[in-house]
């Protein structure tokens, strides 16, 4: 299946609200075609048995067991920070999590083996499911984080709602292609205004608009 892409000329649409639509579907769909080809490599090797660590060592990062974690919000117990150890003002690599305060965070913890953080990044879309061999409901987070620190510990935020079940969840999870343009893409999308980029006028209708 191949995707036909829209128009990406502004002028093609009768409107700046039909423009905004169709790149957005367009972004939308790239992100969706990323996750099928995840699970089409995935499901197959799962439902056969194949070990978490050996999906893993195939470019597969399946989890069977993490923990989906809201924090208090609040000092204390349920409340998580990234820390780095510092040695004469410099960060040296070594992250901890810590109590503390503040609004109330999202954290996904990593139980057993995983992959090194470096192979983690920012903006990485995680498919949640309570079900561990995926079957659905699924739900989806983005990492806050660059990887997880050294307890498992990484900061998410939900694209959507949740799962149901108090302030700890557990779940299997999958970390999925990063949807760093993706997502940059589609919150361009949605703040795009005449007031944000004078020039829009132009690009949607050349003969009609207004010189600057």
């Amino acid at each position: 299946y191949t995707p036909r892409s829209p128009p990406l000329h502004a002028a093609a649409y009768p409107s700046l609200q039909l423009y905004r639509a169709a790149l957005s579907a367009a972004v939308s769909e790239q992100l969706n075609l990323a996750l099928a080809e995840t699970a089409r490599r995935l499901l197959p090797r799962l439902a056969a048995g194949e070990p978490a660590a050996r999906l893993r060592g195939a470019g597969l990062p399946f989890y069977p067991e993490v923990e989906l974690i809201t924090s208090s919000g609040g000092g204390g117990e349920g409340g998580w920070q990234k820390k780095k150890k510092r040695r004469h003002g410099d960060d040296d690599g070594d992250d901890d999590d810590a109590p503390a305060a503040g609004a109330k965070k999202t954290f996904l913890k990593i139980v057993g083996a995983r992959e090194p953080a470096s192979a983690m990044a920012v903006d990485d879309l995680w498919v949640l499911s309570t079900d561990r061999r995926l079957g659905g409901p699924f739900f989806f987070a983005r990492s806050l984080w660059h990887g997880a620190s050294s307890s498992g510990m990484l900061e998410v935020k939900l694209l959507g709602s949740g799962p149901r079940g108090g302030r700890s969840v557990k779940m299997a999870a999958v970390r999925g292609p990063n949807a760093g343009d993706a997502l940059g893409q589609l919150a361009m999308l949605q703040n795009l205004s005449p007031a944000a980029l004078p020039a829009l006028p132009f690009l949607l209708d050349p003969a009609a608009a207004a010189p600057l």
